[in-house]
């Protein structure tokens, strides 16, 4: 495991770094005052980056993130193969230590274990949004692990919906607290109607039998398709929130809401209310994440469904009585920088006293570097931005703020993209903490024996070849894709990437959409007035990866990467394999994206 640990001084709306990239099995703690930063006394904090002690590229580490006391657990939905694998990190001092990693019993590739999790106390929550259940693919499940010693947990049960079906992504979204579980199925269609959405929650029955049965199945009063109800989860108080990226609001399409369910039993949980954002437009997906505490709902607005260039948002609303639920708008929040795609809302966390909203996109200079920005609870009216929050060594690809988890004042955030040595994508997790007043007294100890010199080992050549690719095509040239956020079924429709590989190798497939731009010296930026010689420049909009097979493959695309729907317009696709024996020469085609009909 690689453990890198800095301290950070920010003032409001000021980040300062310090320190460059220090090595593997080093720890550096340095106490540095913090000014503004919403976290508890003593005012300084750590800044730790938590990586896997068996982390391989393209594992996406910090794809999902959650924190509860000392405790921190991060998903890494691409590992193995795509099987999944949990990690399990505790504090100790003023250091986060791997404790557990966590696999399913079952486990099979594509499964997707960590697409999301959550914890409280002894139990811990992962989602596999693509397990499939027989020959009917990407149900989904949801897994429980508990604790069985200090460090140790064990896989306590699996859950699935009672009535799971093709592609209802049941693990896409997790939350817990005391007995209850609440997971999202975005996926899941209601009668004819494609991926309406819903929830589900599952109880514990008895102390010692864990999580076993399945007690109520949520969705929206005025469900349509596309809504993705279940996108995102949380629980409160019994209060459950439920995000609807996807909801059409009068004629926006995809501005998105959020459905609050209460009840006085886990079975007889009912919506009473649904959320949705008053100065709301067409494709801000409100309700890309939700985060309750007490009496405040806070909800994502992402807009990562739009063409144009807007930089997310993030809402909070106030419960109004015991009985109407979370329908006040409080305050509307907004990055001090407002990049464009930041993707601001993407994710969101609330404590007592700070709110946490990540934009991993959210960089002018650096695309996808990301960041994490903090709000007061305080005054509704006064809430504003404290702190931002960026990696120590972030650069172009890490998506920072993917996920975000607060506890205590804790903060923890998620980087899936960050290239972690050799290994792209394995993906990493920043974690901001307060240091410990006094630490632990250390018994002394024998005095350490003299290292004894040894002769370097030479390296040694690698016999393994270079795999290399032909004929990348995607055809069709044109595929439709709707407006608005919508889980489409792979193979059913969009296009297919075909190619040759030599020799089995991971396949990584970058998107980019195609441009217009001005020339300024060597670069092609955007375009500006005082800019006048026109060019083409690529923008950076995912990647897909996947296990290549030697001789002819297929990929399957609907127009969609990971929760992003691509807009209409012009792509270029550029293809790698890479092996222990390297990487091969990159291939590149390129096809376009039309507005599909809505389906009715």
């Amino acid at each position: 495991m690689q453990t890198k640990l800095r301290c950070c001084a920010v003032q409001v709306r000021i980040v300062i770094r310090l320190g460059a990239r220090h090595p593997a099995r080093v720890l550096v703690i340095v106490a540095v005052a913090v000014l503004g930063l919403a976290l508890p006394a003593p005012a300084s904090a750590l800044e730790q980056k938590l990586t896997a002690s068996d982390g391989a590229q393209f594992d996406g580490l910090g794809a999902s993130v959650a924190i509860d006391g000392d405790t921190a657990v991060v998903g890494a939905p691409g590992a193995n193969r795509n099987i999944g694998a949990v990690y399990v990190f505790a504090r100790a001092a003023d250091a986060w230590i791997q404790t557990a990693r966590l696999t399913a019993s079952d486990g099979e590739p594509l499964d997707e274990l960590g697409s999301s999790v959550a914890i409280d106390g002894d139990w811990i929550v992962a989602g596999a949004r693509g397990d499939d259940a027989g020959f009917t693919r990407d149900v989904g499940s949801v897994y429980v692990f508990a604790r069985t010693g200090a460090a140790a947990r064990s896989e306590s049960s699996k859950l699935g919906a009672s009535d799971g079906a093709l592609l209802d992504g049941l693990g896409s979204s997790v939350a817990i607290e005391g007995d209850t579980i609440v997971s999202g199925a975005p996926g899941d269609d209601v009668g004819t109607s494609a991926d309406v959405g819903s929830a589900y929650t599952f109880s514990r029955v008895g102390a010692a039998r864990g999580f076993t049965g399945q007690t109520a199945k949520l969705t929206a009063s005025d469900g349509a398709p596309f809504d993705e109800l279940g996108f995102s989860v949380a629980i409160d108080g019994g209060w459950i929130v439920a995000g609807a990226p996807g909801d059409d609001v009068g004629a926006n399409q995809a501005a998105g809401s959020t459905s609050i369910f209460a009840g006085t039993s886990d079975a007889a949980r009912s919506e009473i209310a649904k959320v949705t954002a008053s100065d709301g437009v067409q494709y801000d997906s409100l309700g890309s994440s939700v985060a309750i505490a007490g009496d405040m709902n806070v909800a994502g607005a992402a807009g990562v469904a739009g063409a144009d260039e807007r930089p997310g948002s993030a809402y909070t609303f106030s419960r109004a009585g015991a009985v109407r639920g979370f329908r006040r708008l409080t305050a509307k929040l907004t990055a001090s920088d407002r990049a464009p795609f930041a993707e601001f809302g993407s994710s969101v966390a609330i404590d007592a006293d700070v709110i946490a909203v990540g934009a991993p996109d959210g960089a002018r200079s650096t695309p996808d570097v990301g960041s994490v920005y903090t709000f007061a609870t305080g005054d509704d009216a006064a809430r504003t931005e404290t702190a931002r929050l960026t990696a120590a060594d972030g650069t172009t690809g890490n998506w920072f703020g993917s996920s975000v988890a607060i506890s205590g004042g804790t903060i923890l955030a998620g980087a899936p993209g960050e290239d972690v040595g050799a290994n792209r994508n394995q993906g990493s997790a920043s974690i901001f903490f307060t240091p410990s007043l006094l630490p632990p007294a250390a018994p002394p100890g024998p005095a350490p024996a003299p290292a004894t010199p040894s002769s370097p080992t030479p390296p040694i050549r690698s016999a393994i070849s270079r795999p290399s690719i032909s004929g990348f095509d995607f055809s069709p040239d044109v595929i439709a894709v709707p407006k608005q956020r919508t889980r489409i079924s792979t193979g059913a429709k969009g296009g297919r990437f075909k190619y040759t590989l030599s020799i089995d190798a991971r396949i990584t497939i970058m998107v980019e959409r195609k441009l217009s731009g001005r020339r300024a010296g060597r670069r092609c930026v955007r375009p500006t007035r005082r800019l006048t010689r026109k060019c083409t420049r690529y923008q950076r909009r995912g990647a897909l990866d996947h296990s290549g097979r030697s001789g002819p493959n297929t990929v399957f695309f609907s127009g969609r990467i990971g929760r992003r729907a691509l807009a209409a317009g012009s792509y270029r696709a550029t293809i790698t394999a890479t092996n222990a024996g390297g990487a091969s020469t990159p291939r590149a085609t390129t096809f376009r994206v039309v507005r599909a009909k809505q389906r009715r």
